[in-house]
């Protein structure tokens, strides 16, 4: 990927959103990060991601795990471009 295509992923909990963990997504632009929404499984269980690999601009993907602890299940995303 290019210095201004740049991927980061992982978890934000906010006090708005109660007590369970929610994903967050960046992407480096090259000026600057921004936010991109990232799908949420169930409002009562965490989502939490862990890692992200790109292989091009349309073609990013996201693991984690969904659920609370310690019965989780694995989160898989993927950006294609659009959503």
């Amino acid at each position: 990927m290019a210095s201004n295509d740049i991927w980061a992923v992982g978890v934000t909990r906010n006090p708005d959103y109660g007590i369970r963990n929610r994903t967050l997504t960046e992407h480096w632009d090259g000026n600057a990060w921004t936010v991109v929404r990232s799908p949420r499984q169930g409002v009562d269980v965490d989502n939490d991601f862990w890692s992200v690999v790109a292989f091009d601009p349309n073609n990013v993907w996201a693991v984690g795990a969904v659920g609370i602890d310690p019965d989780f299940a694995p989160l898989i995303e993927k950006w294609d471009g659009t959503a």
